[in-house]
C-alpha cells in the first residue's frame, strides 16, 4: 500500500471516530446511555377548587394531546404550598399525589411537580391564575412504555377569568416543553 493510502484510511478512520462520538450528544443520550426526547403537552381541564394554605389539596383533570402519549387524560391533585396575600403568588405542588397520565392505549406517566403561581386581578374585576411547574416522572410508578421512564418538562397553565379565589370548577389550559429520557431499546 502506498502512503497516499495509508493516509487517506486514517483520515476516514479519524472522521468516522469522531461522527461515532458526536451521533449521540445529538440525539440526547445522556451519561447512562438514555435518550432524551422531546415532550410536548397541549391541553386543558378544570381543578375543583384553590386549595389555599391550610386546605387540603384539591382534583384537578384534564385531557388533550401529547408527544409520546397521543390523546391523554390527566388526573391529580395540586396543594397550596405557599401564598403572599400582598402579590397574590406563592408555590405549589402535587404533594403525596402525582398526575398520572394515562395514554391512548392505556400506559400511564406518573408525574410529581413543583412550581409557582400567581394569581393577577384583571381590568373587569375578574381574576386569572399562572401556573409553572417542572413535572418529573416518578421512579416505579408508571406503566408501559413508561416504566423506567425519567426526564422532565415545564407546564404552563392559566385559568379561564374567574370571580373569587372560593371559586370551584375552575377551567384551565395547559401546554408543556421539555424531554423524556428513553432507555435505549424504548
Amino acid at each position: 500500500m502506498t502512503s497516499k493510502k495509508l493516509g487517506t484510511g486514517f483520515v476516514v478512520l479519524l472522521v468516522a471516530l469522531v461522527v461515532g462520538s458526536y451521533l449521540p450528544q445529538v440525539q440526547g443520550e445522556d451519561d447512562d446511555g438514555a435518550i432524551a426526547k422531546p415532550m410536548k403537552i397541549s391541553g386543558g381541564g378544570e381543578a375543583a377548587y384553590f386549595p389555599l394554605p391550610g386546605l387540603p389539596p384539591t382534583t384537578y383533570y384534564a385531557d388533550g394531546t401529547a408527544t409520546h402519549l397521543g390523546n391523554y387524560h390527566a388526573e391529580g391533585e395540586f396543594q397550596f404550598d405557599t401564598l403572599d396575600p400582598s402579590t397574590l403568588s406563592g408555590e405549589f405542588s402535587s404533594g403525596d399525589t402525582p398526575t398520572v397520565f394515562t395514554a391512548a392505549d392505556g400506559d400511564e406517566l406518573h408525574c410529581d411537580f413543583a412550581g409557582t403561581y400567581a394569581v393577577t386581578p384583571q381590568a373587569d374585576g375578574t381574576l386569572v391564575g399562572v401556573f409553572i411547574a417542572t413535572f418529573a416522572p416518578v421512579e416505579g410508578a408508571s406503566t408501559g412504555r413508561f416504566t423506567n421512564i425519567g426526564g422532565s418538562f415545564v407546564m404552563t397553565a392559566t385559568t379561564a377569568p374567574f370571580a373569587s379565589v372560593f371559586d370551584t370548577n375552575i377551567p384551565f389550559t395547559w401546554v408543556a416543553d421539555g424531554s423524556l429520557d428513553w432507555e435505549e431499546d424504548e
